[in-house]
């Protein structure tokens, strides 16, 4: 991720696993209506996310890592989890759907940037160095691929329905992208994530990676 404005340069991510119930999942996404039954365009949102640089930075001459957040779940998940600090706009975007099995996707991703002593979590003020909002990025995907069940791996959660609607990204630019999972043993090096939520599930963008190749799993889920 471009970080040149906080004066890190470019730092690459590694996807943080947001919580236990949703596996590896480090990006969660929500689809605010339900797809039509002949296919169309609906409205997403960014739900959450969470990753993390894939090695310390400096910043003001001390060792740190960067971590990326988003936690638009209103409380659902809670900022002892997935900490955000700054107030930020919302992360909204379209994915069309068709009938064939293929979809496309556009998404303004707006996260936070926060940082802190190495080695240390986001959730404890006294950890952070510094924080502010990361320039907005556009991600999209073209002719990327669903089904109507889910992959192997992938967890269910009642709270966070998928509506039967699995997607596999195909990103422009270095941002691939997998389904999250509930076995593997946690985070690989390769830095896989994901999950969604609402009244359907679509896999989402991963979030924040413009020209860095991180390896993210997220899954679209339907409005409750």
């Amino acid at each position: 991720m471009d970080l040149t404005s906080v004066g890190l340069g470019v730092v690459s991510l590694n996807g943080v696993p947001i919580q236990t119930i949703t596996g590896n999942t480090d990006t969660m996404m929500q689809r605010t209506t339900s797809v039509p039954p002949g296919g169309g365009a609906v409205t997403a949102n960014l739900y959450a996310v969470y990753m993390m640089s894939a090695s310390p930075v400096t910043y003001n001459g001390q060792a740190a890592d960067v971590y990326i957040t988003v936690n638009a779940t209103n409380g659902d998940i809670p900022q002892t989890v997935l900490p955000q600090v700054d107030t930020l706009p919302a992360s909204t975007g379209t994915v069309t759907v068709s009938p064939d099995g293929t979809f496309s996707s556009n998404m303004t991703i707006n996260a936070d940037v926060i940082i802190v002593v190495t080695g240390t979590s986001p959730t404890q003020s006294g950890n952070i160095l510094g924080h502010q909002p990361a320039p907005a990025i556009t991600l999209t995907s073209s002719n990327s691929t669903w089904s109507s069940t889910a992959p192997a791996g992938y967890p269910s959660v009642s709270k966070y329905p998928s509506g039967g609607f699995y997607g596999r990204p195909k990103h422009q630019g270095p941002h691939p992208v997998i389904p999250g999972s509930c076995s593997g043993g946690g985070l690989a090096a390769d830095a896989r994530s994901a999950a969604l939520r609402g009244p359907g599930a679509l896999m989402a963008a991963p979030v924040i990676a413009q020209p860095v190749c991180v390896q993210s799993a997220s899954m679209l889920a339907t409005a409750q």
